[in-house]
């Protein structure tokens, strides 16, 4: 080994010359555009397709949510044929904006164009593969929803943060694994990024990206990878809305197995008896001639119809051939009902042209004329004239016998009249249900006597007269010239005496003429729900027993009352909106009112009668 002097090895340093030279690389282009690129063009580009998907996923939701989906699987559209209708509408539309895009992107203006050297069907097939991909994700993000606005909202959040691996993997590109490349381009935007990232780098080269460089490896990744991992996107999109939809059926059908691959789509059933060969057997003793004299309405020869489901088929028709005659029964069955309903002269009309009333005739014309035997009506009346209201309560009445029928309705007369069982429900709740006289029974306040006055009338002397013979005679209401009295049930054999007794003194008592009811249905649904008529009574009265008590009403002058509360169920109230308080004077259990305004209401609810008068 060789020692120098440190004199001596300075020397040999002194006219040494050191230079430095670049590593050579490829010639490439210095744009600052492409950095752009490659940095902000993909999330450009995944925000202009956001718009596709949120479309696409909200058609297809909106299509579930109005159950028109239901309808076709109904009228034997095939589950598969119902995806491809729509891929098929979304990849037309797809098309044309891809083409539109690729236009765009690579036709040049002045010299210059987004990607001025890459081969134009190369960008077309990359976008439309990107496209395609989109709409398999919104296919799949639409099975696991049933709102449109839901499903939509949160398709785009999952479709925009199935960008955000790119973000991690372009910043470390280099140090990310090969295996990490491959699953973040599962994710569709993550794999078109990784493509516009190829796309800049070759056209940072000068080259662009062609057919023949497609396939180069740049940090052990390549297009074509990007190009397949788009397309398996797909299929796995399409397989996962497959089996979510397979397996979790939301209206109509059964779910299937987890196993449905393994499966068999008809199992196959050994024949337990064969007798003869039905091919060989004769069928002309099991054919009835034909009658004369009948008009051909649908003539079938020879059809056929077969279902493929895979390697197998189902025969649904084979060989049949039979003859369905004009006007049996059904033209005659036609003609009755349009005369029951006299629609006579609305047969050559639309229904679109037809009135609401018309509207609800041709409907219930068309749950009777099919003999169901279950039938639902709701409010089948509403929109009638009278005539024709009582023609459908005729015709109802002659079909009730022998079907059964649910009929809704807000007319108690109706209710009263068509219903062998009636229930009345409030706030959602059954509150009562039982035969008309089992109701009125129960809620009715026995029977209503209506008097007309004559000018001469003395209410007081007859008011008397009624309370002589029925001491409980409630005085109902007040009304000009009217005068209506509730007479209890429990009461009824001394309503003779009562009648013929004002009938013989009907011009002492100044009776122009009188009259009496039974409870209607109307009386019996406003005394069901106690709830609520407690409820407006509590915010017109104080009431304490015995004491003075005053309107808590800003619509009424202030008036000292006393209240006196016996256990009759009636209850007496003033409508605000009429005008003075009233003054009142009982007598024997009854309620006797004067008011100048007529404003006088009398509710009862099953709590306690007022016994009211002036306070002096």
């Amino acid at each position: 080994m060789l020692h120098h002097a440190p004199k001596a090895a300075l020397d040999m340093f002194k006219n040494l010359q050191v230079s430095v030279q670049r590593f050579p690389s490829g010639s490439h282009i210095q744009d600052p555009f492409l950095v752009i690129l490659q940095n902000e063009f993909p999330l450009l580009l995944m925000l202009s397709f956001i718009c596709v998907e949120l479309i696409i996923t909200n058609s297809i939701l909106l299509e579930k949510e109005r159950k028109q989906k239901e309808y076709m699987y109904l009228m034997g559209l095939e589950n598969w044929l119902h995806w491809v209708a729509w891929f098929i509408t979304f990849f037309l539309s797809a098309l044309v904006t891809v083409s539109g895009m690729t236009v765009l992107f690579c036709t040049k203006m002045n010299g210059v164009a987004v990607f001025r050297n890459s081969n134009t069907t190369l960008i077309f097939i990359f976008l439309m593969c990107f496209a395609i991909a989109t709409i398999f994700f919104a296919f799949m993000m639409s099975t696991f929803f049933q709102r449109a606005h839901v499903g939509t909202v949160i398709g785009g959040i999952v479709f925009f943060f199935t960008y955000l691996p790119y973000m991690y993997i372009t910043f470390s590109y280099h140090q990310r694994t090969y295996s990490q490349k491959i699953l973040s381009c599962l994710f569709s935007n993550v794999a078109m990024a990784m493509g516009v990232r190829f796309i800049s780098l070759f056209e940072a080269e000068g080259t662009g990206i062609q057919w023949r460089n497609m396939g180069s490896v740049w940090g052990d990744f390549s297009f074509t990878q990007v190009l397949v991992m788009l397309l398996l996107d797909s299929f796995l999109y399409c397989l996962v809305a497959f089996l979510v939809e397979s397996l979790f059926p939301r209206k109509i059908g059964m779910p299937k197995s987890w196993y449905i691959f393994a499966k068999k789509s008809f199992p196959v059933i050994p024949p337990l008896l064969v007798i003869g060969d039905p091919e060989k057997t004769s069928k002309g003793d099991f054919l009835q001639d034909e009658p004369a004299g009948h008009i051909n309405a649908i003539e079938i020869q020879h059809l056929y119809k077969v279902f493929y489901t895979g390697r197998s088929k189902c025969i649904a028709v084979k060989d049949l051939s039979m003859n369905l005659y004009k006007g049996q029964d059904c033209h005659e069955k036609i003609e009755e009902m349009l005369h029951t309903l006299g629609l006579e002269d609305k047969r050559n009309s639309r229904s679109k042209f037809l009135s609401g009333g018309i509207k609800r005739k041709l409907a219930i014309g068309i749950a009777l004329i099919a003999g169901s035997k279950v039938l639902i009506l709701d409010e089948p009346t509403s929109g009638m004239d009278s005539s024709s209201r009582r023609a459908i309560w005729d015709l109802l009445q002659q079909q009730k016998g022998d079907r059964t029928v649910l009929l809704t309705t807000h007319f108690m007369d109706e209710a009263d009249l068509l219903g062998d069982r009636i229930a009345i429900l409030a706030k959602g709740e059954l509150q009562c249900c039982g035969t008309p006289s089992f109701l009125k029974q129960k809620y009715g306040a026995g029977y209503y006597m209506t008097i007309i006055k004559t000018p001469l009338c003395d209410t007081e002397k007859l008011a008397k007269v009624i309370y002589h013979h029925i001491p409980n005679a409630i005085l109902e209401s007040r009304i000009g010239e009217e005068m209506i009295f509730t007479l209890p049930k429990k009461a009824m054999p001394r309503f003779e005496a009562l009648f013929a007794d004002l009938e013989q003194r009907q011009t002492e008592l100044g009776i122009s003429t009188f009259g009496a009811s039974v409870t209607t249905m109307e009386e019996v649904f406003i005394r069901v729900p106690v709830d609520r008529i407690k409820c407006l009574h509590s915010r017109i009265f104080s009431l304490s027993s015995d004491q003075p008590i005053r309107l808590n009403t800003g619509h009424l002058p202030s008036s000292s009352l006393t209240a006196v509360l016996s256990p009759v169920p009636t209850i007496l109230c003033h409508a605000p909106e009429k005008g003075r308080v009233f003054s009142a004077q009982l007598d024997a259990g009854a309620v006797c009112a004067d008011s100048a305004a007529s404003g006088d209401h009398y509710v009862k609810p099953q709590f306690f009668q007022l016994q009211i008068k002036e306070a002096g």
